[in-house]
């Protein structure tokens, strides 16, 4: 009993610096559309907001990552997917090979799975799912969320129950809003997080904002209905 009364002192004293609330009307933050939109429909937003002064660097991602890690062990959460959606691209051999090179030398040392996902017969996405399965693998990947300061293309699962990487693939490819331009070409493609929200039980919905100069790293969790995040 007494270990245990120091674990739970320790994770409070790590997750302190960690200004945590619910999203509500009238909070004068800075919110991304994404999460603006899915205000107005009965979706619980919690926020988790980290300070920092000047342009972010490797202590201010490390710190920020344990707390963030040691906040969902108190919670009890420990299993974590994290999700990129890559730039629309042609489905041109040379363009496709290019892109697998490059997210080979981003990914091939996680426990990963990477799916195409065709938009059109000549337009294709993919996706990278990650099994975030060690503390280290945690850091890494949150440096990572945040080192771009808009990346709609980034998503954080979280929950008590493990995560099907395949199963929420198909989840990916049924909440995809895919945006057009006024003559009716395609500009871009990224995850629509209420319809994914939807199709989803047990895990949480985060979605990185901020990073590098913005001052703030911010987590905006949509949380699942059995959550206590």
């Amino acid at each position: 009993m007494e270990n245990d009364n120091y674990t739970v002192t320790l994770h409070k004293n790590m997750i302190k610096e960690l200004n945590r609330y619910t999203l509500e009307r009238g909070i004068d933050i800075s919110v991304p559309k994404q999460i603006e939109s899915l205000m107005d429909d009965h979706n619980q937003i919690n926020v988790i907001d980290y300070d920092y002064v000047g342009s972010a660097n490797e202590t201010n991602y490390t710190s920020f990552a344990n707390r963030l890690y040691e906040y969902f062990s108190y919670l009890g959460v420990s299993n974590f997917l994290f999700i990129s959606l890559s730039d629309l691209m042609n489905n041109k051999d040379i363009v496709v090979r290019g892109y697998l090179k490059h997210s080979g030398h981003v990914y091939d040392k996680y426990n990963r799975s990477i799916f195409p996902i065709n938009i059109t017969e000549k337009k294709l996405v993919f996706s990278n799912i990650i099994s975030i399965d060690t503390p280290k693998t945690f850091i890494e990947i949150v440096t990572m969320m945040y080192s771009g300061i808009y990346n709609p293309g980034y998503v954080l699962l979280s929950s008590r129950s493990p995560i099907c990487r395949e199963e929420i693939f198909k989840i990916i490819t049924t909440s995809l809003d895919v945006i057009s331009g006024r003559h009716g070409d395609i500009k871009s493609v990224h995850i629509n997080l209420g319809n994914m929200k939807r199709q989803l039980t047990n895990e949480d919905v985060s979605y990185p904002y901020g990073g590098t100069d913005f001052g703030s790293f911010m987590l905006f969790t949509i949380v699942a209905s059995e959550s206590e995040m």
